[in-house]
């Protein structure tokens, strides 16, 4: 745990909300957070060589497990392996990555400071959370070369980050077994992909183990994938469409050709039958959208992902549909008599 003197300027936060979880909170924003989310899931192993671990790699039993709950197509993990801090951004993944789970071997520690991470270690690593657009990451605990213990400068280097602008971080205690620190990950991975917020998902995952992770975090409470903010967005795009098409519908009705103009009928009929199935369409999608909004499952993400995928063709059908219309009118009008 960080002593007093590492977490000045810092305060703890809600232990009433869940009490049995302890939160760290900084000052400073995080950008990425103020952004919408984005599908699919990506998730990012980053593995330096020497690292323990339990079992079969990270990466394959994360992507197991998305598959486990059908969501292996709104889900993607990438494993990325470093030699040293020092080689940490060479050939980086440059992706956008939501999740960054961290397996470290050790921590250097700063010449000045034998309790603080090297400076580098830090400013590599921000940038790295930085460029990938990480909205948290989760630290597991750190190893020396030789497996011996030693000094563990992991809370120093996430409220350096933290300071930095960098998304949160959950902190798994060293004193976990391998087995214990597999398990949380995986479980926290569950909750995570149900959109639980970060602090219920780690309190949940952890169960009843001691001693419990801690949360690293900057203001506000968007904390997690936060996906349930791009269903509500995707919620009001479609509310929006469906003000568009009955606007529409309104301009293909007033264009309706006379009995005098009948040559005109074919044309606007063919018109108004596709703003009438464009109509239809956007009811399906808005029905489909309700559904995955009840089910809120880790599956859902993914049929949110090509939801609104239709949305977007959708909304190019009807930008076509209000050009042909354009097009009908101008017709209309060089057809019509001079008096």
């Amino acid at each position: 745990m960080p002593d007093n003197a590492i977490l000045d300027g810092f305060a703890a936060m809600s232990e009433q909300e869940y009490p049995a979880l302890k939160v760290v909170e900084a000052s400073a924003t995080c950008p990425v957070l103020a952004r919408l989310p984005r599908l699919p899931v990506s998730v990012l192993v980053l593995l330096q060589e020497g690292a323990g671990g339990h079992g079969r790699s990270l990466a394959a039993r994360l992507t197991r497990l998305a598959e486990d709950l059908a969501v292996g197509d709104g889900v993607r993990v990438v494993e990325h392996t470093f030699a040293d801090w020092p080689s940490l951004l060479e050939e980086a993944p440059s992706k956008r990555f939501d999740v960054v789970f961290l397996r470290p071997g050790w921590l250097p520690a700063d010449s000045d400071d034998p309790g603080q991470p090297r400076p580098d270690v830090v400013e590599d690593l921000a940038r790295l959370l930085g460029n990938v657009e990480a909205r948290f990451q989760v630290v597991a605990p750190g190893r020396a070369k030789d497996g011996s213990e030693h000094l563990d400068r992991r809370p120093a280097l996430l409220l350096a980050l933290l300071d930095r602008g960098a998304p949160p971080a959950v902190e798994i205690p060293a004193a976990w077994s391998a087995e214990d620190v597999a398990s949380f990950e995986e479980a926290l991975f569950e909750r995570i992909l149900h959109d639980a917020p970060l602090v219920q998902a780690a309190a949940t995952a952890a169960g009843d183990r001691v001693p419990l992770p801690v949360l690293y975090q900057p203001p506000g409470r968007r904390h997690g994938l936060d996906l349930g903010r791009l269903l509500e967005d995707h919620r009001r795009r479609i509310e929006e469409g469906g003000s568009a098409v009955r606007i529409l519908l309104r301009e293909v009705e007033a264009a309706r050709p006379s009995e005098d103009d009948a040559a005109l009928e074919p044309g606007w009929t063919e018109i108004a039958q596709d703003v009438i199935a464009a109509q239809d369409a956007l009811e399906a999608i808005k029905e489909a959208v309700e559904e995955i909004n009840r089910d809120r499952d880790p599956a859902g993400w993914s049929r949110l992902a090509t939801s609104i995928s239709d949305l977007k063709e959708w909304h190019a059908r009807i930008q076509d549909d209000r050009g042909r219309l354009e097009g009908f009118r101008e017709a209309a009008y060089e057809a019509a008599p001079r008096g």
